[in-house]
């Protein structure tokens, strides 16, 4: 077994001892059948990561029969258990002094192996930080870009079937991105899942009109570029393709309007 994090000290903990919380878990689900496949994983190649724990000292309402919770590691847990295994290999954390850092190391984990669908993450984002955090600190935090958490944000303002599907993966994170902007978010949404449907990309229809591609985009920029078109312009054409965030676009539109115009 890789022992993948050298801060902590590695303990064959009885599985019977630790409180498995489904509550808690960062995951809204865990299926049987990827329990059974992570089973069948680990007993043909053993577990290549320790669960982590806390003692049962530092959880406020822990059954009395356990020593510990369960902070990360539920579907290796449940597969262990699966396989017959007494004991599982853990770290015990006693540097998690409340549950916000508790939940915390749990969503930075599920994060770092990309084990959360994109409305998962949304709703770990929801719990563990407060409406007026800023879309910035929370991108700083958890080390992911200010686009990242902010369609996550918007992603639980918009409608349940749109959150469906975006869970799903029939609506990718880009998919999310255009149509928070949309001004029939429901509409958008119907329209890129009929477009992917029927084999259409790049000119997915959109109330009527084609709605370019990036390497569209991507060209005219260039063309514009050739022609002496200024780069702080154009950077508003690759705002529209994600490639530049919320905060150079506003650096942008203050230049633009010190200037009162868009040309050379």
């Amino acid at each position: 077994m890789e022992l993948a994090d050298s801060r902590y000290d590695v303990f064959q903990i009885p599985i019977v001892d630790i409180w498995i919380h489904s509550g808690f878990n960062g995951r809204d689900d865990v299926s049987i059948e990827s329990v059974e496949d992570l089973a069948e994983s680990i007993k043909s190649k053993d577990l290549d990561f320790p669960v982590v724990c806390q003692p049962a000292h530092m959880v406020e309402g822990i059954p009395e029969e356990f020593k510990y919770r369960l902070v990360c590691g539920f579907r290796r847990t449940l597969a262990c258990k699966t396989l017959g295994w007494t004991h599982i290999p853990a770290f015990v954390r006693e540097d998690l002094p409340d549950e916000r850092s508790a939940r915390m190391a749990n969503f930075r984990e599920n994060l770092e192996r990309k084990s959360l669908n994109i409305l998962e993450e949304a709703k770990n984002i929801d719990n563990l930080f407060p409406v007026y955090r800023s879309v910035r600190s929370i991108a700083e935090e958890i080390s992911r870009t200010d686009r990242w958490v902010n369609t996550r944000r918007q992603l639980l303002e918009l409608s349940e079937f749109i959150q469906k599907a975006a869970a799903s993966g029939r609506l990718t994170e880009s998919d999310v991105y255009k149509i928070m902007y949309s001004s029939d978010p429901d509409a958008r949404a119907k329209d890129i899942l009929r477009a992917a449907a029927e084999g259409r990309k790049g000119n997915a229809l959109a109330k009527g009109r084609m709605v370019k591609s990036k390497a569209d985009i991507k060209t005219l920029v260039t063309k514009l570029l050739a022609e002496g078109f200024n780069p702080k312009f154009l950077r508003l054409l690759t705002w529209v393709t994600g490639e530049v965030d919320d905060e150079k676009l506003e650096q942008t539109l203050a230049w633009l309007r010190d200037r009162k115009t868009w040309l050379r």
